[in-house]
């Protein structure tokens, strides 16, 4: 078995001791070297950090793989620097599951293969 860690989203966990999320998946797609994969059901404009930290890891190399649930129901904004994202950089996929009656609700990023948030929690 591999290591495993309960994460937080909310402030009352992370004051008791529970690592939150954003410092596990910043130090996930920090610390990739060739390839970063990200499920997300719902970007919002709160999630502006991420796209930042995965547009840093294309220009280090980093082929990146972002999944979302319904591009055209995404957040304008996030649409926008999606777009930009992928068109500024050959190492950067968007692909958009929008098929009718077929959700993607995952919130996942996988790290060179070998690391994985998974978790409930929006990137938003």
């Amino acid at each position: 078995m591999t290591d495993s860690e309960i994460l937080a989203t909310g402030p009352e966990l992370v004051r008791q001791g529970v690592r939150g999320i954003e410092p596990v998946i910043e130090e996930l797609i920090s610390g990739a070297y060739r390839e970063i994969q990200m499920l997300a059901y719902l970007l919002t404009p709160s999630a502006v950090q991420i796209l930042e930290l995965l547009s840093a890891a294309a220009e280090r190399r980093v082929k990146v793989t972002i999944v979302v649930n319904s591009f055209r129901n995404q957040n304008p904004v996030m649409q926008k620097k999606l777009t930009k994202l992928s068109s500024h950089s050959p190492s950067v996929q968007v692909l958009d599951l929008d098929e009718k009656r077929k959700q993607l609700h995952a919130k996942v990023v996988v790290s060179d293969r070998l690391k994985a948030f998974v978790g409930s929690a929006n990137f938003s």
